[in-house]
């Protein structure tokens, strides 16, 4: 097996994963500081004179677990959507390509590769059209010999075939 070279192969789509991923890290790191600053305002008052500063640093531990789990409880989801949302412009592109190859499997050469406006992976159908065309063309001429071929042999006229001297 051949070691990889190059750790970014397709840029545009492995720029926007990492930016999307980014943003929905940012955000999770924004909620989780906001959560934790409105904990810390809600047990200022804990600290008054009398109070023991036991209790009020673990009641501000207790709600920073609980403002921490709020968050995950949002961003999990959050993180799992929009994974979902973008995995749709790639996702799609690739069944599109299989169910293209498992067309040609079958015997459906007339077919071309095709793919959804705004999908990834554009240049990749354009290629893979590109690529079958001599192919077929090549299946068409040979479809429009065998037809003519066989149209010959029902109506029983070939061609005079040249016998070479000497025979």
């Amino acid at each position: 097996m051949q070691k990889r070279t190059r750790k970014l192969i397709r840029f545009d789509i492995q720029l926007r994963v990492v930016l999307i991923s980014l943003c929905v890290a940012s955000l999770v790191l924004l909620m989780n500081f906001q959560l934790s600053v409105a904990a810390v305002e809600r047990t200022k008052g804990n600290f008054a004179v009398g109070t023991s500063p036991h209790l009020a640093l673990e009641g501000l531990r207790n709600l920073l677990i609980s403002k921490f789990l709020l968050s995950i409880g949002f961003s999990i989801p959050m993180a799992v959507g929009m994974g979902i949302l973008y995995s749709f412009r790639f996702a799609g592109p690739i069944f599109r390509f299989s169910q293209y190859f498992q067309s040609l499997k079958t015997g459906r050469w007339d077919q071309r590769c095709s793919v959804r406006q705004g999908d990834d992976l554009q240049d990749l159908c354009i290629a893979i059209n590109q690529g079958m065309h001599p192919v077929r063309e090549f299946l068409a001429e040979n479809k429009r010999l065998l037809q003519d071929l066989k149209s010959m042999v029902t109506k029983g006229s070939f061609p005079p075939r040249k016998v070479p001297k000497g025979t």
